[in-house]
């Protein structure tokens, strides 16, 4: 696993391995994948669908609803794991008061 993790975290694929220049506690947050790779995409995805459930589940615990808006949604069906993680991904959207909209 070491070894396979390594291209994305020491090699040229590094890119989600240094302090993100977004500000993610702003109350909107766009986060834009084009004109990535394949590679990095995917990991990008998920890094994304992990942010998306850690700032639902920050404004559930807090009383507060959020708002999720997918463009381009059929990207994120391509990929099999993708696709799986992110059904999960919606179906807890809908169940702490968050509203996701393609």
């Amino acid at each position: 696993m070491a070894t396979a993790l390594e291209l994305y975290c020491t090699g040229s694929l590094n890119l989600f391995n240094h302090p993100t220049n977004v500000k993610t506690d702003s109350r909107v947050v766009c986060i834009v994948l084009k004109g990535m790779g394949e590679h990095l995409r995917k990991i990008a995805m998920h890094v994304t669908n992990e942010f998306v459930t850690e700032a639902v589940n920050a404004n559930f615990a807090n009383g507060m609803a959020t708002w999720c808006y997918f463009d381009e949604f059929h990207i994120l069906l391509r990929d099999p794991l993708t696709a799986s993680y992110f059904v999960a991904v919606w179906k807890m959207l809908r169940k702490k008061a968050a509203y996701p909209a393609r």
